[in-house]
């Protein structure tokens, strides 16, 4: 038996996975359904007939994007842990975004007074 030679480039699983296992693996390493199909050599129609035909083949795919989104979030949470701002930032605006937005978003919300107008919150700040 020989070992392969290839050169794997960025995580593509080699020729030794099968298709299914490919598109799988890719989607588990947080890549697009896009992606996951050009290197498991297949289309995107033929990802989604697939899905829609096979129950199991499906739900992998789901459990698989679910997996590569925990560990994204689990990393954000990390860098939160740590006090990195922006990371907190990014977590609220995405998760409670109607009560944090940027400021040219809540200076065009109707019905909010400019803190200025608000005597109690412009003392606090002039303090």
């Amino acid at each position: 038996m020989t070992k392969s030679r290839r050169k794997k480039l960025d995580g593509i699983p080699g020729p030794e996975v099968s298709i299914r296992d490919k598109v799988l693996l890719m989607l588990k390493a947080g890549h697009s359904v896009r992606a996951a199909c050009g290197a498991a050599g297949v289309s995107t129609a033929t990802y989604f007939r697939q899905r829609a035909s096979d129950m199991n083949f499906a739900l992998d795919c789901d459990a698989a994007k679910a997996g590569a989104l925990a560990h994204v979030e689990s990393k954000l949470l990390e860098a939160i842990d740590k006090g990195e701002l922006v990371a907190a930032i990014f977590f609220l605006k995405s998760r409670a975004g109607s009560s944090w937005g940027t400021a040219s978003e809540v200076n065009e919300s109707p019905g909010l007074l400019p803190l200025a107008e608000v005597p109690e919150v412009a003392d606090l700040l002039l303090r």
